[in-house]
C-alpha cells in the first residue's frame, strides 16, 4: 500500500510539472507583450512605405515609434531631410510574412527597384530595414520591426540607427 501511494504521489508531481511547462510564462519586460494583431503591424509598415515612396503626408513620421523619433531622428525636420535624400522612385514592395520576436513584430518585406537600381540608402543608414538576404540589383529582402503598445502604450516602427 505504501509503495502505491508513493508511486501515485510521484506520478502526480510529474504530471503537475509537465502541465506547468505548457503555461505561458509571465513576461519579465512589458515590451515582450504584443499589443495588437499582425494585421495592424502590417498596416503600419504598408502605410509607412506608401508614404515614404509617394512623398506624401508626413513621409511616415507618424508611423515611427516615439522613442525612435526622439532618440534617432530627434526632429521631424531631420527625419524629412533623411528620407528625401534617398531616391524612392521606382520602388515597390510586398509583405511576405509576419513573425513575433521578443514581443515585437517583424514584418518581412521584399522591395523591388525598377531597372535594377539600388535600394534607397535611408533604409540601411537609419536601420529601418534589417536585411535577411544579400541584396541583388533591383531587389532587397528583410524585415521592419514594429512594436504595438499594450493598453494604450505607443506603437510604431523601430529602427536601430
Amino acid at each position: 500500500m505504501g509503495v502505491i501511494r508513493t508511486l501515485s504521489s510521484a506520478l502526480l508531481v510529474i504530471a503537475l510539472v509537465a502541465g506547468c511547462s505548457y503555461l505561458t510564462p509571465e513576461p519579465d519586460d512589458p515590451g515582450e507583450q504584443v499589443g495588437g494583431p499582425p494585421e495592424t503591424a502590417e498596416a503600419v509598415v504598408t502605410t509607412w512605405l506608401s508614404q515614404v515612396i509617394s512623398g506624401k503626408d508626413d513621409l511616415g513620421w507618424s508611423m515611427i515609434y516615439p522613442n525612435t523619433r526622439r532618440d534617432l531622428f530627434v526632429t521631424e525636420a531631420a527625419y524629412r531631410v533623411a528620407v528625401e535624400k534617398s531616391d524612392w522612385s521606382g520602388v515597390s514592395f510586398r509583405v511576405n510574412n509576419i513573425a513575433v520576436t521578443d514581443g515585437e513584430y517583424r514584418v518581412h518585406v521584399e522591395l523591388r527597384i525598377k531597372d535594377g537600381g539600388a535600394p534607397p540608402p535611408f533604409l540601411a543608414e537609419w536601420g529601418v530595414l534589417q536585411t535577411t538576404e544579400p541584396s541583388t540589383a533591383g531587389r532587397v529582402v528583410g524585415f521592419i520591426t514594429v512594436r504595438l503598445g499594450v493598453d494604450g502604450e505607443p506603437s510604431g516602427i523601430q529602427a536601430t540607427g
